[in-house]
């Protein structure tokens, strides 16, 4: 909630002392920040409201992009740290992570996010910035709630390129859609003529001057400028609302009966301008997150207390084959190129089991062959394990722990285990168990909230 978020961002960094060390401090204006700190002491003394008209529109105060101040500050220290950074060594690069800002106020996130766009393209310094797509769009590039000019502005180029440039063969509207390239076009230039007209009528004949009967003009000819750039905007909000309301705004559509296949289908225009606005101002090449898969969320579920003593019969049993097989195709997992990460190596192949076998459990622990195993039908199974049902790490923890709490999931899993025999070797009684569990703890993941 920093009025100013760059100075938030250099007194963040000079506040760590691997920044400072050992000459970043010459990078800083000390009289600067003194100032700085004094005034914002004086100006909390103003109390709750003052706090409040910073980060909003309160009292007419017009919402300006951030300044680049600091600028200058920033890239010193992005220096002193490259020529000797932490222990001494050369060429250490400051990495500023921009956490939550898809979860700011929307005038916050739009500062932050115009910041991190255009002020810290700076040597030496990289910029993370975490976000979920649909929350940063909603927040930073929606056309209907844009506070900042420029960023608006430019929302409005992207938007008007693609409905009216090139000759309108870009065109995002239907054949039966109202407020086609043709509608939009007349109605410009029917507010720019009945301007027009009152300029020649001698209504509009500029700021302080008379007509010819004496009194003052109603308007001058820059507010009727003015005017027509609002109703033109407001023509380009009124034809992104009819794109958002289109005839079908999913991003699946089922084929032709063939048994139930959905396919991807071309983005609709509303998300092509929202990725087209992110990408101007974000980044033209995210680094996008997969989803959870089958294998992550028997990873996170195995290691919680309830499953284990649900599942697994006991927390402190550590001899059970299943429990050790799957172990071990997990961290295989984590050191595949794919991944580009390492895990410990602590698990090591057991030896009772063959690597075909091995390969036949890991085809099993996948979304594709959960449906396989399961009696609900293809399309109502993709509708509850959609991408967008996803769910975070911290909604698979709740989800498992809530059906952790059903009685009856409870005591039909222990009946089944009582049927097994838990043992060094691999058994596979017991594997269909505890896979059976899994397919339930997965489904009741996707369909615990969507996130």
């Amino acid at each position: 909630m920093e009025p100013d978020p760059e100075y938030a961002i250099v007194r963040h960094l000079i506040a760590d002392r691997r920044v400072m060390w050992p000459y970043g401090w010459l990078a800083v204006p000390a009289w600067r920040i003194i100032a700085k700190t004094i005034s914002s002491a004086v100006r909390s003394l103003g109390g709750l409201k003052l706090k409040v008209s910073t980060v909003s529109v309160e009292g007419g105060l017009t919402p300006n992009p951030p300044s680049l101040n600091w600028t200058r500050t920033l890239e010193n220290l992005a220096w002193c740290t490259w020529k000797r950074g932490p222990g001494g060594r050369n060429g250490a690069s400051l990495v500023l992570i921009v956490d939550d800002v898809d979860r700011c106020a929307p005038l916050v996130a739009q500062n932050y996010v115009t910041l991190l766009r255009r002020g810290l393209n700076l040597p030496h310094l990289a910029i993370v910035l975490p976000y979920t797509a649909n929350q940063l769009r909603y927040k930073v590039f929606d056309p209907l709630s844009v506070d900042l000019p420029d960023l608006g502005s430019s929302m409005e180029a992207a938007q008007a390129d693609l409905v009216l440039g090139n000759g309108g063969r870009q065109s995002p509207f239907e054949k039966h859609a109202i407020g086609s390239r043709e509608d939009i076009l007349n109605g410009l230039s029917d507010d720019f003529d009945a301007l027009i007209k009152l300029r020649r009528d001698g209504v509009l004949t500029g700021a302080g001057k008379t007509n010819d009967t004496g009194s003052k003009t109603t308007g001058s000819w820059v507010e009727a400028m003015n005017t027509w750039e609002l109703m033109r905007r407001e023509r380009l909000n009124q034809s992104y609302i009819q794109m958002v309301q289109g005839p079908d705004s999913t991003d699946l559509q089922t084929t032709e009966e063939k048994g139930g296949e959905r396919k991807r289908r071309t983005p609709t225009v509303d998300r092509q301008l929202l990725r087209q606005f992110e990408s101007k101002y974000v980044s033209d090449a995210p680094i996008l997150l997969p989803r959870l898969s089958y294998l992550d969320i028997v990873q996170i579920v195995m290691d919680l207390p309830s499953v284990k003593s649900v599942v697994f019969g006991s927390v402190e049993q550590q001899d059970d084959g299943v429990k050790a097989t799957l172990q071990y195709i997990i961290e295989q997992s984590c050191i595949k190129p794919a991944h580009r990460f390492a895990c410990s190596t602590k698990f090591t192949k057991p030896d009772f089991i063959t690597d075909t076998r091995l390969g036949a459990i890991e085809d099993e622990l996948s979304f594709e062959a959960q449906r396989k195993r399961t009696a609900i039908e293809p399309s109502k199974f993709e509708a509850v394990m959609a991408e967008w049902n996803a769910p975070s790490i911290r909604t698979v923890i709740a989800a498992t722990e809530h059906l952790m709490q059903d009685d009856e999931f409870v005591l039909a899993m222990a009946r089944m285990n009582e049927k097994t025999v838990q043992s060094s070797a691999f058994d596979e009684n017991r594997y269909a168990v505890l896979l059976n569990g899994f397919d339930q703890i997965v489904l009741n993941a996707y369909s615990y909230l969507v996130e």
